[in-house]
């Protein structure tokens, strides 16, 4: 039987390449989404004037759906799930347990006389989301596949580190029991947990032992074309990229850097992704050079530049970042928790203890010093980077499809 999905997605995760991959390989029956660049919002939100005064509509214009290839005859938008998911962030603001709830019962009643079950038998499902819709799902004995796209330990690890440091919690964090049990919930009901990583199926095991037997590794690819850019790397340049300082590490990398800096040679400590004031004027940042949110043209000419991509992130799924720098041939030193399994210690990168910053300074001081090091591991992280290519994601993925509906 030839797999059919319904691909419930809501957001531009992977820029929708899992979307792409079913719908060029003949497997999407239809994709359940909300708001992109060619909604009726997303045609609102190109009004400049509009999205300055509500900033939201911004990120619209960077969910291009349809630039993928995807047929719109088999997409079903819910453009009015901003406005309710917006009400929801207002009215349960220090209530998780109740928002997470709730909003999954707001967003089914939205879709569920839109979601078609006839001839399909694959129902394509993210993390905690489509509880209501996997229970009807499991009515029509279609098959589940979660795509587990983070540790599900990621919040109580972020928690403990921000307790670490005295910050504040926000809600989610001070509600982990819930997001555990939902995650049990949801998890119950697939038949296939695809977890990106060994780092995620070890944290889906910690839910509950009993799901081995339901776990499959199936390696997220770039959803950008692997290049192979030329390099010119400055020496002692050291880049850093992400949108959450403290879940990735950033802090650490930080006090490195003051590590680094005590002596006569100068390490420069380059950030991307980062434009919040508070952030960039917090001391412990001290040294650092912030870069703002840059495109990707100007991503790749701070990978040519950087001697490393140093990634000290504290819990990921997979991190698509350390994989567009091996794929740019840029060195990478990243933690066990960046959820890249493949990585070759001391040869196509370096893994580096978690939460140490010491072994962070020690780690770029070593491979800095050794400019024959850095391109022998730079040729290695190209070569490795083929494991993430597209086409490899998209047979991996293809494989998972059909060996389930055997």
């Amino acid at each position: 039987m030839n797999p059919k999905v319904i691909l419930a997605q809501r957001g531009a995760r992977h820029r929708y390449t899992v979307a792409k991959i079913f719908n060029d390989h003949g497997l999407l029956h239809q994709l359940i989404t909300d708001s992109h660049s060619h909604s009726k919002l997303g045609n609102v939100s190109k009004f400049k004037i509009l999205r300055k005064f509500c900033p939201r509509l911004n990120k619209l214009q960077g969910r291009n759906l349809f630039a993928q290839g995807i047929n719109k005859e088999k997409t079903v938008c819910v453009d009015s799930w901003a406005v309710i998911e917006k009400l929801f962030d207002l009215f349960f603001n220090k209530k998780y347990g109740l928002k997470l709830k709730w909003r999954e019962v707001a967003w089914y009643w939205m879709i569920r006389k839109k979601v078609n079950f006839l001839d399909s038998n694959i129902l394509y499902t993210m993390y905690t989301e489509n509880y209501h819709l996997l229970l009807e799902a499991k009515k029509h004995n279609v098959k589940i596949v979660l795509d587990c796209i983070i540790d599900p330990m990621s919040t109580r690890i972020v928690k403990e580190e921000k307790q670490k440091f005295n910050i504040k919690l926000s809600g989610d964090e001070n509600d982990i029991d819930c997001i555990e049990k939902r995650c049990k919930e949801i998890f119950d009901l697939a038949d296939i947990i695809l977890c990106p990583s060994r780092v995620v199926a070890d944290g889906v095991l910690k839910i509950d032992k009993n799901y081995e037997s339901r776990i499959c590794i199936c390696p997220y690819g770039s959803s950008l074309e692997i290049t192979n850019g030329k390099r010119d790397p400055v020496e002692r340049r050291i880049f850093w990229a992400g949108g959450e300082w403290l879940r990735k590490g950033l802090h650490y990398l930080a006090e490195a850097g003051q590590l680094l800096n005590v002596g006569d040679k100068k390490y420069e400590i380059r950030v991307a992704g980062i434009d919040d004031v508070g952030i960039i004027n917090d001391k412990r940042f001290q040294g650092v050079t912030f870069l703002g949110k840059l495109n990707r043209q100007e991503m790749e000419h701070e990978m040519s530049k950087a001697d490393a991509f140093v990634f000290p992130t504290i819990s990921e799924g997979m991190a698509g970042v350390v994989i567009e720098a091996l794929g740019m041939g840029c060195p990478v030193i990243t933690t066990h928790a960046a959820g890249v399994d493949c990585i070759e210690n001391g040869k196509s990168g370096i893994i580096i203890e978690n939460l140490n910053a010491e072994s962070i300074a020690y780690e770029i001081k070593k491979l800095c010093a050794d400019r024959a090091l850095i391109q022998k591991m730079s040729d290695e992280s190209i070569v490795l980077a083929e494991n993430f290519s597209f086409s490899s994601w998209s047979e991996r993925l293809v494989n998972v499809m059909e060996n389930l509906t055997l």
